[in-house]
């Protein structure tokens, strides 16, 4: 009977230990698809004279720059500046090649497989609004939060409307302005507000409050 009572214990150690392995490898796996997720590669885009690159920049708290400047294909740059700029508006050339430089770096990072708007939960934040016209398609993608919110809360996301919006859509936008070097007409001015590191000490960290409702409320104090 001892020795009946012994074997049992063993076997079940063992199987402990496996769901414990087995565990361990699941945990280890890749993480869970997600209706945000792009794909690996996208199309190439070529500019012709149709193309129209623009982008627009709200308002936010501070002294943010408020503006659209769109990129035409023959590299015609039209500016218009709304507030906290130098310029009220103005024209200005580039090479066409920047064009196809800058319709380069929007097919690698997928574009047109975006979705066309990224309104996470999360208030104070300032948007912007990125349309691209090139090969007889046109993509408008709105959003806010690119760069600064973390993308990892989209895995297994099943519902595109919470999805936070790819870190490469703020590099889209700070690379549309400088290519159309809009610091000309903006001047030194504040840029987009960003949370203060979670590394600073302080009543910034964190930099939000979360609601009931688990929307995230940056405060006011710590936006720069």
């Amino acid at each position: 009977m001892r020795w009946l009572l012994f074997i049992l214990i063993v076997a079940c150690r063992q199987r402990e230990e496996n769901v414990d392995a087995a565990v361990v490898v699941a945990e280890a796996g890749p993480p869970p698809k997600s209706v945000c997720d792009l794909p690996a590669s996208c199309p190439a885009l070529t500019v012709d004279a149709a193309t129209r690159i623009t982008l627009e920049r709200s308002p936010c708290f501070g002294r943010c720059p408020v503006y659209k400047v769109t990129i035409a294909g023959d590299g015609t740059v039209t500016w218009n500046g709304t507030a906290h700029v130098d310029v009220g508006s103005a024209t200005a050339k580039i090479p066409v090649a920047k064009v196809q430089e800058l319709a380069d770096f929007l097919a690698s990072s997928c574009f047109f497989s975006m979705q066309d708007r990224y309104s996470p939960p999360v208030t104070d934040l300032p948007s912007a609004t990125t349309t691209v016209t090139i090969g007889g398609a046109t993509k408008s993608i709105s959003h806010r939060g690119a760069g600064i919110l973390d993308e990892r809360e989209n895995r297994g996301m099943t519902d595109p409307r919470q999805c936070r919006p790819p870190k490469v859509l703020a590099k889209i936008d700070d690379r549309i302005d400088e290519i159309a070097n809009t610091e000309q007409w903006i001047g030194k001015r504040e840029g987009p507000p960003k949370p203060v590191s979670s590394a600073d000490a302080g009543p910034c960290n964190p930099p939000f409050t979360v609601q009931s409702n688990g929307t995230r409320v940056f405060k006011k104090e710590c936006l720069r």
